[in-house]
């Protein structure tokens, strides 16, 4: 099965963006175990240019500390990624937090005039211009 970045550059090699590549690949042995190997692609073509086949060269498996090199990188781009995911929630989460907060003071203070209201409080005109201003203030706002 060939990779989709193998395929990225199979593709930039065909459409003449780049003359060759080389990565880093991780393979398995016959015996199950894995190990990596730097491989070097180049696109061969014929005198009017046009592509002939691919030529891949693998070089010898990698040292033990090569592909603890390489094992580290990809760790310390997973965590990168895990953190700008972390800070996105978190934005998420402040971002919400303030249109709740937007959104429940003003039904607190109308649930507050209600329940007076309700109690048997003297009705009072300036009670329904407070509960009008706390709705016409956040409409104004958005």
């Amino acid at each position: 099965m060939i990779s989709r970045s193998i395929k990225n550059y199979r593709k930039q090699l065909l459409s003449g963006r780049i003359d060759s590549y080389q990565m880093r690949k991780r393979l398995v042995s016959k015996e199950g175990e894995l190990f990596w190997v730097l491989l070097h692609n180049n696109l061969i073509r014929d005198e009017q240019g046009d592509p002939q086949y691919f030529l891949s060269q693998f070089q010898g498996r990698l040292t033990e500390k090569e592909q603890e090199c390489i094992l580290l990188e990809i760790e310390r781009k997973m965590a990168q990624e895990l953190l700008r995911n972390s800070e996105k929630l978190t934005i998420a989460g402040q971002l919400a937090a303030g249109i709740a907060h937007e959104i429940r003071n003003p039904l607190t203070s109308l649930k507050g005039f209600l329940q007076l209201m309700k109690a048997g409080a003297e009705y009072r005109e300036d009670y329904l211009n407070i509960m009008e201003s706390e709705l016409s203030w956040r409409q104004a706002d958005h």
